[in-house]
């Protein structure tokens, strides 16, 4: 194999790597959410995080502020996001007082609620409100 080969290969390679890292900067941080009260309750004892329970419209009218960077990084490393639509776990609704959309419970691993806020927030508010200091349980 002579050297512009050598040099071709390895030049291919640093610009696929390069390609990689960028692509990992410049794509959207996804929020890992669990869709049921059970999985998200079984990780927050795996962890010590409270799950911060979002109910939500079909439609996601409203959640601009989750492509917020800072609220992706509180919502994947402080919490554990739960998710829910009108009709899944409507009993765990009604025993948080769910009575519009969106609303965002914070819960212990108990199920025991921490913190409350109702209707639409901007990320400004939900990156502080998320940042207070919450109640470590120890795993």
């Amino acid at each position: 194999m002579n050297l512009r080969a050598i040099c071709w290969m390895v030049g291919g390679l640093l610009l696929g790597l390069g390609g990689m890292f960028l692509w990992d900067r410049l794509s959207p941080p996804q929020i890992v959410w669990s869709s049921n009260w059970a999985g998200a309750q079984a990780r927050a004892k795996e962890t010590g995080l409270p799950v911060l329970a979002l109910f939500s419209s079909p439609y996601r009218l409203g959640e601009e502020a989750l492509l917020d960077r800072a609220v992706l990084d509180a919502l994947n490393f402080r919490v554990i996001p739960l998710r829910l639509e009108p009709g899944e776990d409507e009993a765990l609704a009604i025993r948080l007082e769910v009575e519009t959309l969106p609303a965002w419970r914070l819960l212990d691993a108990g199920g025991l609620e921490i913190s409350r806020r109702d209707g639409l927030l901007e990320a400004g508010a939900l990156v502080v409100w998320l940042k207070e200091p919450l109640p470590v349980v120890p795993p």
